[in-house]
């Protein structure tokens, strides 16, 4: 079977500009990935930190407070049958000096450790698209290696596998 030259480039032209348009309009719908977070306050700003670092959301209104703890540790607390030590992110991050604990807790998923963060107060779960996380340096306290960056609504979220290292570092024995 002979192909002719003519057969050969006989090939639809894809510089259409109908097509392009279809193409840009299409660009749209895709769905970009998205991670829920948990959106919570500490002084009246808005943090988040990804679900999967999460284990529970509790109320608690019973803590002990103990001695020789790091000085944002604002003691231990019992939940679903264990030992959980209560940190203040406000004091950790050099926002203020230790609080007083709010009875919201966001209970964090570390292997080793059962520790748990105060908040003010807990807005709860929303989704944000990965792709809007803006990563510019925010003129805060907060050590840069504990942020991802800035969500819709100037919602800080907070890189939570580091941070949960980090605090964790604190409170595993040798």
């Amino acid at each position: 079977m002979n192909i002719s030259q003519s057969d050969h480039f006989n090939t639809p032209n894809h510089t259409n500009t109908e097509d392009k348009q279809d193409q840009l309009t299409n660009i749209d719908k895709i769905e970009l990935p998205k991670i829920s977070v948990l959106v919570f306050f500490l002084d009246q700003v808005a943090y988040a930190i990804e679900t999967k670092y999460i284990k529970s959301v509790s109320i608690f209104t019973n803590r002990t407070t103990l001695h020789k703890l790091p000085i944002f540790c604002q003691g231990i607390m019992h939940v679903h049958r264990k030992i959980i030590l209560l940190i203040d992110l406000k004091c950790f991050f050099g926002i203020s000096e230790l609080n007083e604990p709010s009875p919201h807790v966001i209970i964090l998923n570390h292997p080793n450790v059962g520790m748990a963060i105060s908040s003010d107060e807990i807005k709860g779960v929303i989704e944000i698209s990965y792709h809007k996380i803006d990563t510019q340096p925010l003129p805060n306290k907060i050590d840069k290696q504990f942020i991802k960056g800035t969500g819709s609504d100037s919602i800080i979220v907070l890189d939570g596998k580091h941070l949960i290292e980090q605090l964790g570092n604190y409170f595993i024995c040798a």
